[in-house]
């Protein structure tokens, strides 16, 4: 890969000048060094045709000698389990989160820096013992409130819930299995 320079349409035909506070013929003609800081990209966020500005990079992308990747974002976090109270669940640091039940019901409260359009993913691991869990209200399950599913009860039981993020900070049930084996 080589490192992006930019040059001057216009190659100058003329012989490099004596006076050294003019640009000669040689520094026009050369390529010129391109500089950006780490983790960090060119390009445009503005819409339409300008000026290149920075676009920073974001988790769970990172950049490498060998490209761009995604980093430990889209691993599964696990998520701290509120016994008898209410379990948070921040998306911007846990998109692919994980939640094991232990020691008591618990309440999913209102998840937090949600992205309109992007997909979530919870898993839930049944306890020994069933433990229940309510859902705050910014989950939305098909049908409304007669479609609020109730976690497997089995001991171990593992049920997968999707949901896509939708403005106010709000996750629309985009599909769920349940006691997956």
């Amino acid at each position: 890969m080589t490192n992006p320079a930019v040059t001057h349409p216009f190659v100058s035909a003329k012989a490099d000048s004596a006076d050294a506070t003019l640009a000669s013929a040689n520094e026009w003609n050369a390529a010129h060094s391109f500089l950006v800081d780490h983790d960090t990209l060119v390009g445009r966020t503005t819409a339409g045709r300008g000026a290149a500005e920075v676009v920073p990079v974001k988790a769970p992308l990172t950049i490498a000698a060998d490209g761009l990747g995604l980093g430990a974002g889209i691993a599964p976090v696990a998520l701290t389990y509120s016994s008898g109270g209410t379990t948070a669940w921040g998306t911007a640091a846990a998109q692919n989160a994980t939640l094991a039940c232990a020691g008591g019901n618990t309440t999913m409260g209102a998840p937090s820096n949600v992205v309109v359009g992007a997909y979530y993913a919870l898993r839930i691991v049944q306890d020994t013992t069933p433990r229940g869990i309510a859902w705050n209200a910014a989950y939305h399950w098909a049908g409304g409130a007669s479609g609020v599913p109730t976690i497997s009860p089995g001991s171990g039981a593992v049920d997968i819930f999707v949901f896509r993020g939708a403005a106010s900070n709000v996750l629309e049930d985009a599909g769920y299995r349940q006691d997956v084996k």
